[in-house]
Formats: C-alpha cells, structure tokens, sequence
C-alpha cells in the first residue's frame, strides 16, 4: 500500500512554524529528551486531526509500532505549552502514545523540556541537525 503523506498531513500550526524558524537562526535551543510517557501528557495541536482513523492509517500506525520494537523509533518534534508537550505533526506518533503502546519515549524538544518524566536530557542539539531537518529558514 502507498501512503499519501499530503492525504494525511495535519492544519498548519503557526506557533510550530515559528518554533522551527526561531530554532533554525539559532534563537531557541532544541534539545533531545527521553521521556517517561506515564508522566507527561502530549496533545494533539488540532485534536479533531486522527489521521489514524483514516483509510491506511491503521496499517501505518502498526509500520510505526514495529519500527520502535526493532530499534527505529520515530523520534517527534515537540513544544512545552501550558505544562504538556504537544505535537504539531507526529500524529500517528501520538496515536502510539495514546494507545498506551509505548512506555518511554526519544523526542527533539524546542525550547527546555518539562522536568517531569525526564529521563534524559541531551543538547542543545547543534544548529546543524535542525538545519537537516528543516532546512534554513
């Protein structure tokens, strides 16, 4: 089966974009974080968005679970608001996490993560990696 990225892709969220900017030209740090998943809560910047619940979408969600029991996991980009990590475009990563599937996970944090659940704390990351994710902005 061939995934449309662009079938499932979420809204926009403007604050992610800044963030990505703001990271890219160096004026936010970005950090690496393992995080204990009972601990924290994440949410979904557009809650309604379960690209999940789509056609194809349970199969990627398995592809996603798979890949962290061999070692791959997805690895999301995340921000702090209001006391939660939330996900701007990781949402069949956030389905891993609300299906309970996942008792820890590796994220890039922009900005400090929260103290709680931390288990690990890298960085700041270089400008570099943030570069190859998201290019110069």
């Amino acid at each position: 089966m061939t995934v449309d990225a662009i079938h499932f892709a979420p809204p926009d969220d403007v604050h992610f974009q800044s963030l990505v900017i703001r990271a890219s030209r160096g004026q936010i740090p970005v950090y690496g974080a393992v995080i204990e998943t009972s601990k924290v809560s994440v949410k979904r910047a557009f809650d309604s968005h379960r690209p999940e619940d789509m056609e194809g979408g349970p199969e990627v969600v398995r592809q996603m679970f798979s890949d962290w029991q061999n070692n791959q996991p997805a690895q999301p980009w995340l921000y702090v608001k209001d006391g939660s990590y939330w996900v701007a475009d990781d949402y069949f990563w956030i389905a891993l996490i609300e299906k309970g599937m996942l008792a820890t996970f590796a994220a890039q944090v922009f900005g400090e993560p929260l103290s709680q659940g931390l288990l690990q704390k890298a960085g700041p990351i270089e400008l570099q990696f943030v570069h190859a994710r998201f290019g110069k902005q």
